[in-house]
């Protein structure tokens, strides 16, 4: 039988307020109070014989869940909470934003080279909608995936963005700007290496964008309800 690595409880103290900062409701004063209670309720437990594992379990248990004190402290520091939710939701549609017209450029600089290769015009405006939609749902899941990780680069981003909030409005105004001039010199590009014709197609398949929108967003704001409501709601 394999020994068991060791237990190490500083590690599990640092993860677990890693985990804990996650939350937008917990302030750092609070975290450093339920640090203290949590380190003093593991030293009461290992004096009366508990391991270091088992009386960081126990005392993590007497705690609380991550649900409990989410909506404990989401009581005391509502304003922290909606300014956090203000945060995400102004992060989120500024990134879409730029991600929409990056990906429109790319699809439509891909229109251009198969242009070029192959001289087809009926399928230009189809492939270009296509590949728009097939990167930005992909991306769309990978934001997604890193989201749900408390160490995910989503998560790390904007605590960078917290701690330096000047340098990081600088730079989202600078990728704005980016977005945008790279955008409209793929739209110059394609006006000067192809006909005026197979172009207009392109640009008219592109108006299929926020009609699919209309119906893809509110599949999602359903399922995003759907899974919150699953969530028990303590008293």
């Amino acid at each position: 039988m394999e020994n068991s690595s060791p237990f190490d409880l500083n590690e599990a103290l640092r993860q677990w307020r890693l985990n804990m900062s996650a939350s937008p409701a917990l302030r750092p004063d609070d975290l450093d109070e339920l640090e203290f209670h949590l380190r003093d309720s593991v030293a009461l437990l290992q004096s009366k014989g508990l391991s270091a594992r088992e009386a960081f379990w126990v005392a993590k248990s007497r705690v609380g869940t991550n649900d409990a004190l989410d909506c404990e402290f989401g009581k005391v520091n509502a304003d922290q909470v909606w300014l956090n939710r203000a945060l995400w939701m102004v992060l989120g549609l500024v990134a879409m934003g730029m991600l929409s017209t990056l990906l429109s450029a790319l699809a439509n600089l891909s229109t251009v080279v198969v242009h070029n290769l192959t001289g087809e015009e009926r399928l230009l405006g189809p492939l270009s909608l296509i590949v728009y939609l097939a990167a930005f749902i992909g991306l769309l899941l990978l934001v997604w995936r890193s989201g749900r990780r408390s160490n995910g680069i989503v998560w790390q981003i904007g605590s960078w963005m917290k701690t330096h909030p000047i340098a990081a409005a600088i730079r989202v105004f600078l990728f704005m700007a980016l977005s945008s001039v790279i955008a409209w010199g793929v739209n110059v590009f394609m006006h000067w290496n192809m006909p005026a014709s197979p172009f207009g197609k392109i640009m008219l398949w592109h108006l299929w964008v926020p009609c699919l929108s209309a119906f893809f967003w509110p599949f999602v704001l359903a399922w995003l309800l759907v899974r919150t409501a699953r969530k028990p709601v303590i008293q």
